[in-house]
């Protein structure tokens, strides 16, 4: 199992105004990776790949929680809640 380390992510507003996340950004093997939300969802699906989110001091394993038949990303800590809510936003860098 390849272990991804969650380390920010990207985020923006859906129809309706709410915030969701967009994309995933970490490091594994001191090299920097990015993955859309339903790439990481499919990564997920494989059982090869599983996400740890590093924020604020704790690590936790991300896991895929159903919603109102959505699928969510979620990495519950006691003290913060859902570590993807407090990870930094991190903006995709775009060639111009």
């Amino acid at each position: 199992m390849v272990r991804l380390v969650v380390t920010g992510v990207e985020r923006m507003r859906d129809a309706e105004g709410n915030v969701r996340l967009a994309a995933l950004h970490g490091i594994n093997a001191q090299r920097h990776w990015r993955l859309t939300l339903p790439e990481a969802l499919l990564a997920l699906r494989t059982g090869r790949y599983a996400f740890d989110v590093d924020c604020q001091g704790e690590r936790r394993r991300a896991e895929v929680v159903i919603t109102d038949g959505s699928e969510h990303l979620s990495a519950r800590s006691p003290a913060h809640g859902n570590l993807f809510d407090v990870l930094p936003d991190v903006y995709a860098q775009t060639s111009t």
